[in-house]
């Protein structure tokens, strides 16, 4: 199933003491889930991470909020 999801461009993602905020996907653990997400390699403030992101177009984006996240 696809679901309604917010996302930011990955140089939008926050950083802090501790790291960078990590997309919501890399917690989810929905196996129903259609949208077109993928693992990719990204550099956050010159920091190569991989990242679960929402893979259309040109560049990734990164998910922020979403109808179908679920956390086990």
């Amino acid at each position: 199933m696809k679901y309604n999801c917010r996302r930011i461009t990955i140089n939008k993602l926050l950083t802090d003491y501790e790291g960078i905020s990590e997309p919501l996907c890399q917690h989810c653990t929905n196996i129903e889930c259609e949208n077109p997400i993928q693992i990719r390699e990204v550099f956050v403030v010159g920091v190569l991470h991989k990242m679960k992101l929402y893979a259309v177009g040109e560049e990734p984006m990164a998910v922020t909020q979403c109808e179908g996240f679920v956390n086990d």
